[in-house]
């Protein structure tokens, strides 16, 4: 297994979120991904993990990479992308964390373009 989802009330997630990270932390990653959602995976499993290998195997440096996303599981993403974009309606932390806020994915793709 590479990931689960686990669904449920954000007090109830937050909760379980803290759980996991204290007693897993150096086994997993979890994160939310969608408001009403988290991911748990093994530590080393991600879209930045990915996206870097992929870059890799084509042949691309991460200049040449856009990436957009708008929850807590795209923030490795973004790392490994020089052009990262997060959406408007992302919680605040991952605005932060992009290099750009795009209101769209198609305002994202007209800047790149």
């Amino acid at each position: 297994m590479t990931k689960f989802s686990i669904y449920g009330e954000v007090p109830a997630l937050e909760a379980l979120l803290k759980q996991l990270q204290e007693q897993y932390g150096d086994l997993i990653t979890a994160s939310f991904s969608d408001p009403d959602g988290i991911d748990v995976m093994p530590n080393n499993v991600d879209k930045g993990v990915g996206i870097r290998l992929l870059m890799e195997h084509i042949g691309v440096p991460a200049e040449g990479v856009a990436c957009i996303g708008d929850s807590f599981n795209d923030l490795a993403m973004f790392r490994a992308c020089e052009q990262s974009y997060a959406m408007a309606h992302a919680p605040q932390a991952v605005r932060e964390e992009a290099a750009f806020v795009a209101e769209t994915v198609g305002n994202a793709l007209y800047k790149l373009l």
